[in-house]
């Protein structure tokens, strides 16, 4: 209808983003009111999730009371027209000096908001894995369904846990559900002996709270997490698909593996 009416009606959210904004609660940080000039600043982060999920490129975004310009910042930055207002001249300055310098527009990694599951059958198949039982296999006694089972090149078996959705917000494991759930999942695994390799989209910041919390778990817990965009870390994956069994540093540092988690 859009298109007939000569109307904007090219969306730009990907599936697995738009799956992930309208069935789960949104984790947003806070914006700091010192950097933007502005006594109640909200992130930029929410505009942009907004604006993808209720308009289309092109489309025009309005924002009365503008404050420091995040909504007409998201807007620009999303390939969107926008316009806005404040009674404040100083905010209405703010706001332009913003969009100036903040609202390039965005270039989506179409690689890593790629549909999760092809990416991963990818990359299991390239690093020598056979035998796929997935997606979607559950493992007898634990309740629980995994991403998928596959064996390397001389058979052993591996359970494959997906870390976190591919998607631009917080993807992989930069997420409080996502990496608890990780490794809620993965300690259930290790009691019934099987073998995890968690593989994500985005491992968290070095001594982030995720990141602590991960290794926290030890390698006793996470074989090892692979970053499917990494190449050193599909380099470990590679070596794994050809049978190796020890635990290879890269996720893991070496005190980890030594320590024995």
């Amino acid at each position: 209808r859009r298109r007939d009416a000569g109307l904007p009606h090219e969306s730009t959210i990907s599936t697995e983003d738009f799956m992930a904004l309208t069935i789960d609660v949104w984790q947003t940080p806070s914006e700091s009111a010192k950097r933007v000039g502005h006594p109640a600043p909200f992130p930029i982060e929410l505009p942009e999730k907004l604006i993808e999920l209720y308009t289309y490129a092109d489309d025009l975004v309005l924002d009365p009371f503008m404050g420091s310009g995040t909504t007409l910042v998201a807007a620009s930055r999303l390939g969107r027209r926008y316009v806005g207002y404040d009674l404040d001249p100083g905010y209405v300055e703010l706001s332009r000096v913003r969009v100036a310098e903040e609202g390039d527009p965005y270039t989506p990694d179409s690689e890593r908001q790629s549909g999760s599951k092809e990416r991963i059958a990818e990359v299991l198949a390239a690093a020598g894995f056979r035998d796929s039982e997935g997606p979607g296999v559950r493992i007898k006694g634990s309740g629980l369904t995994v991403h998928d089972v596959v064996a390397d090149a001389i058979g052993g078996r591996w359970v494959i846990e997906l870390g976190g959705a591919f998607v631009r917000h917080r993807g992989g494991l930069t997420s409080v559900d996502a990496v608890w759930r990780t490794l809620g999942r993965a300690h259930a695994l290790r009691g019934l002996g099987e073998r995890a390799l968690v593989l994500t989209s985005a491992l968290p910041k070095h001594r982030s709270e995720f990141d602590l919390a991960l290794r926290a778990a030890g390698p006793d817990a996470l074989f090892d997490v692979i970053d499917v965009f990494d190449p050193d870390a599909l380099e470990r994956l590679a070596a794994y698909g050809s049978g190796v069994t020890d635990q290879l540093p890269g996720f893991w540092y070496p005190k980890d593996l030594a320590d024995g988690g």
